[in-house]
């Protein structure tokens, strides 16, 4: 597989970036380090993460209890970590900077997109600073796990409750594509997380790309390749419509209980192994993006998923599983080969579903309580 030259909107050439001995992290008009985060001279956190106003940046760590891992993977790892004092609980992300230039950007792209999220379908960003070597990104706590943690537990999910979180998906990806001009790039269930008040939201920006402009376009292969488009597979530039067909990839899991490609046999027989995708039950987690889930459980080979992708026809919903007709069209919207034909978030909003389904109406907090009675304690 060819790997394709960045081309999301590059920071000005004048502006390198750099780590500094005395612990920080520099380039792009943002600077993260032991204090906080800096972009363009304004403060990075617009809530602290703590209680107290004299606990900041790297200070914050000596207030805290780390409970346990919620994930890691090649570029780091989260940590469950309780403030001593508040009790209130918090995802670390801890992304060390041993790493090139070009994955120090992308942590860059990371805390850029983080801090002007401020919107309810989209994790909380509390905090970043520079400290011991690395960067800790302080997130909100979705202590339902992600979506995948809860599609392994309980099986395929009813239309009614998949509207809802369909809701908030397409929410926060408006905002991502309108407001912020970024790609997320790594939409799958593991990064769709879930909290106890009911609540649905996008995590992990650790693949996401900036445009330079609403016209431009991207070309770098990352995210997990089960969920790619067609035309990021084939190395074609793409944009924000990339996102959706992701979507309805997951969409697709979620509503049959399987992969869409592959077979019912060989996914039930898989369904019983763990994988790393869904072993995480925090915000923001990181996975092993080499290690594809899907071509492990499937059997498949890496070559045959890409074929599957790129020249195969996206498989439709089961015909027996009875699924409503608007559904079916949503889903088929978001899987158009042509990403020409697939609808903007904006537009997904507005679809005959989700008004049949009445997503504001559904009460996924005390379905989540009782499929999650077994999860982390509050």
């Amino acid at each position: 597989m060819k790997l394709t030259v960045n081309t999301e909107a590059p920071p000005p050439a004048a502006s390198g970036i750099t780590v500094s001995d005395t612990g920080s992290l520099r380039g792009d008009g943002i600077t993260v380090n032991m204090q906080g985060l800096t972009i363009s001279g304004t403060a990075g956190a617009s809530q602290p993460a703590t209680s107290s106003s004299s606990e900041i940046g790297s200070a914050w760590l000596t207030s805290t209890e780390v409970e346990h891992m919620l994930g890691e993977g090649s570029s780091g790892v989260v940590k469950l970590v309780r403030h001593k004092a508040t009790r209130q609980r918090y995802a670390l992300k801890v992304v060390p900077l041993g790493c090139s230039e070009q994955e120090r950007k992308q942590i860059l792209v990371e805390l850029r997109t983080l801090h002007g999220s401020a919107v309810s379908e989209i994790v909380a960003f509390h905090d970043a600073f520079y400290a011991e070597g690395a960067v800790h990104v302080v997130l909100e706590y979705m202590d339902c796990g992600s979506l995948a943690h809860v599609l392994q537990r309980h099986g395929p999910l009813p239309e009614r409750l998949l509207s809802k979180i369909t809701q908030s998906v397409l929410a926060g990806l408006a905002h991502l594509h309108g407001d912020l001009k970024t790609v997320h790039r790594d939409i799958k269930p593991s990064n769709l997380l879930l909290n106890s008040r009911g609540e649905a939201k996008i995590g992990d920006f650790g693949m996401s790309g900036q445009l330079a402009t609403s016209f431009s376009r991207l070309a770098s292969w990352v995210g997990t390749a089960a969920y790619m488009s067609p035309e990021r597979i084939s190395a074609s530039d793409y944009s924000y419509e990339a996102d959706i067909w992701s979507l309805g990839v997951s969409l697709w899991e979620c509503a049959v209980g399987r992969y869409p490609h592959g077979t019912p046999e060989e996914d039930a027989t898989a369904a019983a192994v763990p994988t790393e995708e869904s072993a995480g039950a925090g915000s923001g987690g990181t996975t092993n993006h080499s290690l594809l889930p899907e071509e492990r459980r499937l059997g498949l080979s890496f070559w045959d998923l890409l074929h599957c992708i790129v020249e195969g026809d996206p498989p439709p919903l089961p015909a027996d599983l009875a699924f409503s007709a608007p559904f079916c069209e949503l889903v088929e919207a978001c899987l158009a080969k042509d990403c020409a034909k697939r609808p903007r978030a904006a537009t997904l909003l507005e679809h005959s579903w989700l008004s049949e389904q009445q997503p504001h109406l559904v009460d996924l907090s005390t379905w989540l309580q009782k499929t999650h009675s077994d999860g982390p304690e509050d």
